[in-house]
């Protein structure tokens, strides 16, 4: 209710338009895009499964809505000052933080199976989403040109979301045949895939932010 969104300007959604290939393929907005699809897919991926776990884990029902409130709590509270900690540090030390925080949820989901480590865990996988999620979509609007911005836009909330769904719906596949530990392995594959294309990156583009 507080947000003063800007006023759409003509030049803003008219001027010429490379195709669409042509910007997807840039490496910023690869490393924008597949940022925000693996942040948003593990989140889904080990969030869906977690409910399911701690049953099978024999703890109470009544500990998944608390570890799922904890998990929420985590994705959204920072994105009260996000947006500061990214002016401040830059994008890229942002997304490499969210995927630190990534990781150590998969680790503290790996130590153990009690309600703290639940709790930990998808707490960090939480705010971890909210670095890596934000840093990447930030990354993303600086690929395009004003007028590019809706095909683009579209492009990457395609395979964003599209990650999700599946990644929603292998989840309880995924527990059920391999179990809660194999689960996390295969999350911390794709969370330090993601910091290596980060990484690599960042370090051909020192310039960047």
């Amino acid at each position: 209710g507080f947000i003063e969104f800007p006023a759409v300007r003509p030049e803003d959604t008219s001027g010429p338009q490379r195709p669409l290939l042509a910007i997807v393929t840039q490496p910023a907005y690869l490393v924008a895009c597949s940022g925000a699809m693996i942040a948003f897919g593990v989140m889904s991926f080990v969030m869906a499964a977690s409910p399911l776990a701690i049953v099978q884990c024999g703890l109470a029902k009544t500990e998944a809505p608390i570890t799922i409130f904890v998990h929420v709590m985590g994705m959204f509270i920072p994105a009260f000052f996000t947006g500061h900690l990214i002016q401040r540090f830059g994008v890229f030390n942002m997304m490499v933080v969210g995927s630190a925080l990534l990781i150590a949820g998969v680790v503290s989901a790996l130590m153990g199976t009690t309600e703290w480590h639940f709790r930990t865990a998808l707490g960090l996988n939480g705010v971890g989403w909210n670095f890596m999620f934000v840093g990447a979509t930030t990354l993303l609007t600086t690929t395009y040109r004003p007028s590019e911005r809706g095909k683009a836009q579209a492009f990457n909330d395609f395979c964003v979301f599209g990650t999700t769904a599946i990644a929603s719906l292998m989840a309880s596949i995924v527990l059920e045949l391999k179990g809660w530990d194999q689960l996390n392995y295969f999350a911390l594959v794709l969370v330090v895939a993601a910091l290596v294309v980060i990484g690599t990156f960042r370090l051909r583009n020192p310039a960047r932010a």
